[in-house]
């Protein structure tokens, strides 16, 4: 079965992109960028822009529209066995 990236993050003011291949199980149930706990990606950003990684989800969305960083996928849609990066 195949499945789907999510939205963009972008918008006018972006002039940073950060790539994506397809985001994993956990983001893909949530509808959220980066949503594994284990993933380091929020706290990065978090000690780049000064920001709690663990805020809301959409708090965190404007602070990186606000950074003009913009995230999306390379892959539109896939097929694969989970969500690992060996897989």
């Amino acid at each position: 079965m195949a499945i789907s990236c999510l939205p963009p993050i972008a918008d006018a003011n972006s002039n940073i992109l950060i790539l994506g291949s397809m985001p994993g199980a956990k983001s893909l149930e949530e509808g959220r960028y980066y949503a594994h706990d284990r993933n380091l990606f929020w706290k990065i950003i978090g000690e780049l822009l000064g920001l709690n990684p663990k805020s809301n989800y959409g708090d965190r969305v404007v602070a990186l529209r606000s950074a003009g960083i913009a995230l999306w996928d390379v892959l539109e849609s896939c097929v694969r066995e989970g969500s690992l990066d060996s897989k």
